[in-house]
């Protein structure tokens, strides 16, 4: 394996500094999910979810513009039921599956790849933005990453298969469709990951199978001996079958999933204008410059998106696709397949490849980055290493996520907003929340164990300034504060004529409040 010669570290040494990746990325995680930031607009529209509907419901189409996996979804509202309607409650499933991940990753990616390969994909997994955030939100983000690393880790390093591996895995691949919907793609790669190794069995087994039998009984002379080596052989050809009803029951299971849930929402104009999809580039320069745009999409989740970040994954990309393919053929099935489907699938309109929607394919493409760095390792100068290193340090640090042990994550403060309002407001006031703020308004003031009382919240369904005339037309003296979805001039007089007035305002993360007569 190769090594950082220059630095003269200790294979101990680099264990330890692993392990205290992990621990970082665990504290950060935890740090951040007790501080205990407000619900994004998702978040409260699935909660809701969650809260009014029977189990039985959330098997099928869920409400307000929400696409979540069923088990997922039990689990959260279990939670809820169990231990009241909190942030922190709502958020405790992703924590704990984003803190595994960060342990299964060490794992499966231990698999693949050298200790300093690891240790430099891993700080990218521990510290990267996406993943600390969406590991502290209460959608199934976290737990799609954590089911994209279970099953490989099942499968990976087994040497022989049995009946009992194979029920395991056929059952478990048609529960994780109803627990992460992407697990489909997993599942494809895992397919695809056998049969090359059975085919790389067969091909071996007939250049050397019957030799080996003959020299054996005729050097031992144990003829039983040669039987088992038969039986075996045998067995795995009989592998064949398992595979192919397994095969079976994760399409059956899927199709099921696909006719309950995603058929009726597929080609919503709403949700293919609201997302990104690949695009054929065809022969335009401009859909060739689209197609690398969006690659580097995929790598600004990964690593960032400074100068350091994109030459830590350009250069890991390339060099790993074809390190994987020269030496690990059937893992490259495995890492790279799935990836490759979720693309097709954006491809046809079917996958968005917004960031939240591809995280789960990340630790899949960390690794096949890591394996890419390996590669030049091996390749490089005794000060490729280093350098590597700081490139590595470089991306990784770039949004400084270590203070934020020390401040905030904020991404859309509307409890803060409405906590304002509640302080500075008078009787006979209105409150309005914008489309984008009236999920979470509504959640904190209607379902939270503890809500924010007030006497006249209008929360928005529809186009913000028509509602918010309706609202000035039925209460024209009345004083009415507007949560905005974003910190610029709320266009009061296009609501209300020319003679509104903006008495008050304040700026929050990602919303603002006014307050207009």
């Amino acid at each position: 394996m190769p090594s950082f010669a220059a630095f003269s570290i200790s294979e101990r040494t680099f264990q330890r500094f692993i392990w205290g990746i992990i621990a970082l990325g665990a504290a950060l995680r935890v740090a951040i999910w007790w501080q205990d930031r407000s619900l994004f607009i998702d978040e409260a529209n699935l909660l809701r979810n969650c809260i009014e509907l029977p189990y039985s419901r959330l098997f099928q189409n869920l409400g307000y513009h929400q696409y979540a996996p069923p088990l997922f979804c039990v689990a959260e509202k279990w939670l809820l039921s169990v231990f009241d309607v909190h942030d922190r409650v709502a958020r405790f499933l992703p924590l704990l599956a984003g803190l595994a991940v960060l342990l299964l990753y060490f794992r499966v990616a231990g698999y693949y790849l050298s200790r300093p390969a690891l240790a430099m994909s891993l700080l990218f997994l521990a510290l990267g933005e996406p993943f600390f955030r969406y590991g502290t939100e209460a959608k199934q983000y976290a737990t799609d990453m954590l089911t994209t690393l279970l099953l490989p880790a099942f499968v990976l390093g087994r040497p022989a298969f049995t009946s009992r591996h194979w029920w395991t895995l056929g059952v478990a691949g048609v529960a994780a469709v109803w627990w992460s919907m992407p697990s489909v793609f997993v599942l494809a790669g895992i397919g695809v990951y056998y049969l090359m190794r059975m085919g790389g069995d067969w091909r071996r087994r007939e250049e050397t199978g019957g030799e080996e039998r003959r020299r054996l009984e005729e050097a031992v002379g144990d003829r039983r001996r040669g039987e088992e080596i038969g039986g075996e052989e045998r067995r795995r050809e009989r592998n064949l079958v398992p595979l192919i009803l397994c095969g079976i029951a994760w399409l059956l299971s899927f199709g099921m999933y696909y006719w309950l849930i995603l058929r009726q929402d597929v080609d919503a104009p709403g949700l293919q204008s609201a997302h990104v999809f690949f695009e054929w580039p065809g022969w335009r320069t401009a859909g060739w410059s689209e197609l690398l745009t969006r690659v580097r999409g995929l790598g600004t989740t990964a690593t960032g998106f400074t100068f350091f970040s994109n030459l830590a994954y350009w250069t890991g990309l390339l060099v790993g696709l074809y390190a994987l393919w020269r030496y690990r053929k059937p893992e490259y099935f495995l890492i790279v397949l799935p990836i490759l489907l979720c693309i097709l699938a954006s491809s046809l309109h079917l996958y968005a490849v917004t960031e939240r929607l591809t995280l789960f394919f990340m630790p899949l493409l960390l690794i096949l980055l890591g394996m890419g760095w390996e590669q030049l390792l091996r390749w490089g100068k005794p000060w490729a290493g280093p350098l590597l290193v700081l490139i590595v340090l470089a991306a990784a640090m770039s949004r400084n996520p270590l203070g934020l042990f020390f401040r905030p994550y904020e991404v859309v403060e509307v409890r803060q907003a409405l906590q304002f309002v509640r302080a500075h407001a008078q009787a006979g006031d209105q409150v309005y929340a914008h489309p984008d703020t009236g999920p979470s308004t509504y959640h904190y003031t209607r379902l939270s164990a503890r809500p924010l009382s007030f006497p006249n919240v209008e929360v928005s369904r529809g186009l913000p300034l028509d509602e918010l005339r309706a609202l000035h037309r039925r209460f024209p003296d009345a004083r009415i504060w507007i949560i905005w979805n974003a910190q610029d001039n709320v266009p009061a007089r296009e609501a209300f004529g020319e003679e509104a007035v903006v008495e008050k305002k304040a700026d929050f993360a990602g919303c603002c409040v006014y307050l207009a007569r």
